[in-house]
């Protein structure tokens, strides 16, 4: 009874991780549905972990656009506000301490006649109609946008 119970338990925890397990492996597939342009929905996380901003909340809507040249622009209440480089590939998460298919987009401020270039990585967590990213850092955002 006992080993029948454990093999069951064994069944269950395999079906699990199996289920649990990435629908999309590869950098090219990741990239493919990453084409196109995005709108933000909502961020949760921060120093709390528990802000939620949102458009409304904030008074910024925010669209993204990711083309086939590396190239992502960022528009905030219809200004471009960013236009830059991103890449993606797969390595392991700071935070989830496991290998991922990570996105980085390399940020550009301004500063008297510098620019200063901050790259900010992103764990793919969802992709397809709508978009989850995970900022690779303790203490960050999970950014939710949908398919425009």
């Amino acid at each position: 009874m006992k080993t029948a119970a454990i093999k069951c338990l064994m069944i269950i925890v395999l079906l699990f991780s199996v289920s649990c397990s990435e629908d999309i492996t590869t950098v090219a597939e990741i990239k493919e549905k990453l084409i196109g342009e995005w709108e933000w929905v909502q961020s949760e996380g921060g120093l709390s972990g528990t802000e939620v901003l949102t458009p409304e909340t904030t008074g910024i809507y925010r669209y993204i656009k990711f083309n086939e040249k590396d190239t992502v622009i960022v528009w905030e209440n219809n200004e471009n506000v960013q236009t830059t480089s991103y890449f993606l590939q797969r390595e392991e998460s700071i935070l989830k301490n496991r290998e991922s298919i990570i996105l980085t987009i390399n940020y550009k401020y301004f500063n008297n006649n510098d620019t200063i270039i901050l790259p900010m990585r992103y764990i793919i967590v969802k992709i397809g109609r709508s978009l989850i990213l995970e900022e690779d850092v303790y203490d960050g955002y999970k950014h939710w946008y949908t398919r425009l």
